[in-house]
């Protein structure tokens, strides 16, 4: 529980800001005063955690620790060179009340064992010895409530040496952090290392298969210097810089990722069973030729995953501006622009200029006639350009798609060595899944404007509906022209690398040992950053048996 300690040993709660105990009639006021100061549904959810573990009701219940444990480390750091009575009890035990001064043993001593201690008035002879009395100084002591019943204080630690203990545990937590620190050095020179033989272009093989595979250091070798430059061109920061002919496009690019975003919520419309039919979306989801689709494609993310996969487009839109502001051939990386991808670029840049134009007399308002027309514009532009990095095929080799260009170039980490494979299958599936997607909404625009122009050529609805292509003969030309593995007589694509590339990632991940989820904190298990104590799991298991006994 992230506001209380569970201690096993003595069923009570103690507070993790204040290191005090707290009964669980207690916790809403606790809680409710300062420092905390929470909301109701907080305590609440405090309060539904505190009935599934098993707490004392009366604080007198609690067992008084043994003088020898070690200080209970819940609750705080133990006070030191307090007063242990040592009058005997009626049970041959000794007292055990402990004073953390002179003034508080001696008044204990007198009210309670009727001790005289022989004090007169005037002025002390010698400064008293302490130990001239029934008590015995300097001693560990701690408490579990800091006032009501059970606030006395108990002694700790007793025939310890805490200080040595204390100090050969920082001995000891030192070493630690010292090995650690020499193992984090050393990986990091082996890192290093590893970078340093991924830039070498005389190396044949790369220090991994995973790396070697994906060839990003062969496709980028003449910029092993220049990866900053590289990671600044998918940067998804705007800049204006005039002393940097990479970024003078920025306030274009601002509108190209707006009309994707707006593109792309289109596209999710038409990806429905009630726009397309359930045979299309079953097509869209093919991968490969010889086999049959087994799901239809879907688009149901969460909004946290929708919003990684769009960034990775916006990163390769952020790639595709900046690196085709690079004048010299030479200077950017060695991908190939086709004809068709060349005109969409040139269309989509002329129509986002216009927006951003646009958009600037409209001061930003994208709802009035001019600026939604001129984004309704590059929106399409923006679907053409998507679509014609998608429908490449490659002559030569896949490293000419310059979507396989941005992914070498995404695989660059800030530390600039490179991605692994658990860290980047995620982001060519962004791609596989936005570009399923943007054929389904291809799809339906096509065989719109197909209907569309037959109506206007003199056809009825009717009939221009009936001879236009269908959803799913378009579909199905995109898909098998280049949205699956190659087939015999097929074309190369980079989709065809990219879902190879993911295979490879996928079954290098099922096949690599992970680093765990789950650590132990005292008796609390830590799992991806909730805590739940063994009394926890032993409650949830409990209900769940309930459960079952009650199904049974």
């Amino acid at each position: 529980m992230e506001y209380f300690y569970y201690l096993n040993a003595h069923r009570v709660l103690v507070c993790r800001t204040c290191t005090t105990s707290v009964t669980k009639r207690r916790i809403r006021v606790h809680l409710q005063a300062a420092p905390h100061r929470l909301t109701k549904d907080e305590i609440d959810k405090a309060e539904r955690w505190a009935v599934t573990v098993d707490i004392i009701e009366n604080p007198d219940d609690i067992e008084t620790p043994s003088d020898d444990c070690r200080p209970i480390q819940e609750l705080g750091r133990p006070g030191e060179n307090g007063y242990r009575c040592t009058f005997g009890s009626e049970t041959g035990s000794s007292c055990p009340f402990v004073g953390t001064d002179l003034r508080r043993i001696r008044e204990h001593l007198k009210a309670i064992h009727r001790w005289d201690q022989g004090l007169r008035p005037g002025r002390r002879a010698a400064p008293a010895r302490v130990q001239d009395g029934p008590w015995k100084a300097g001693v560990y002591y701690q408490r579990f409530f800091t006032r009501g019943p059970r606030s006395e204080y108990f002694e700790v630690a007793a025939g310890r040496h805490l200080q040595r203990e204390n100090q050969l545990e920082l001995v000891q937590e030192e070493g630690v952090r010292e090995a650690a620190g020499r193992f984090v050095a050393k990986a990091a020179g082996i890192r290093k290392k590893e970078v340093e033989n991924v830039d070498n272009p005389d190396e044949f093989l790369a220090p991994n298969a995973w790396v070697n595979r994906l060839g990003a250091a062969r496709h980028l070798q003449a910029f092993g210097e220049k990866k900053g430059l590289l990671r600044s061109l998918i940067s998804l920061d705007y800049g204006d810089e005039s002393d940097d002919p990479t970024r003078c496009d920025d306030g274009a690019l601002r509108v190209i990722h707006i009309a994707f975003e707006r593109c792309k919520n289109k596209a999710k419309r038409c990806a429905r069973p009630e726009t397309v039919s359930w045979n299309a979306l079953f097509e869209a989801n093919r991968v490969e030729m010889s086999k049959e689709r087994s799901r239809p494609f879907h688009f149901h993310r969460k909004p946290a995953t929708e919003k990684r996969y769009t960034q990775v487009v916006f990163q390769l839109f952020s790639y595709i501006v900046r690196v085709m502001t690079i004048e010299a051939r030479e200077e950017r990386p060695p991908f190939r622009f086709t004809t068709r991808q060349q005109e969409a670029f040139d269309s989509m840049m002329q129509a986002a200029d216009k927006a951003e134009e646009e958009l600037a007399k409209a001061q930003g308002d994208t709802e009035g006639a001019a600026a939604k027309a001129a984004m309704d514009r590059l929106e399409e532009g923006v679907a053409s350009m998507f679509m014609s990095v998608l429908d490449h095929q490659t002559k030569g080799t896949e490293y000419d798609s310059i979507l396989v260009s941005f992914f070498m170039v995404l695989s660059i980490r800030a530390d600039y060595g490179w991605e692994d494979f658990s860290s980047f299958t995620p982001k060519l599936s962004a791609i596989t899944t936005m570009a399923r997607l943007f054929v389904v909404k291809s799809a339906v625009d096509q065989r719109t404007k197909a209907v569309a122009r037959r109506v206007q050529a003199g056809q009825s609805q009717e009939k221009a509906e009936d001879r236009a292509p269908s959803h799913f003969d378009l579909v199905a030309d995109m898909t098998r022209r280049f949205m699956v593995m190659a087939d015999k007589g097929s074309q190369t694509t980079p989709m065809q690398f990219i879902f190879r590339l993911r295979n490879f990632g996928m079954g290098a991940h099922n096949r690599t040992a992970a680093r765990g989820s789950v650590s132990w904190d005292k008796d609390e298990i830590v799992f991806k950053g909730s805590r739940l104590s063994v009394v926890d799991i032993q409650g949830m298991i409990g209900a769940t048996v309930a459960q079952a006994e009650e199904i049974l």
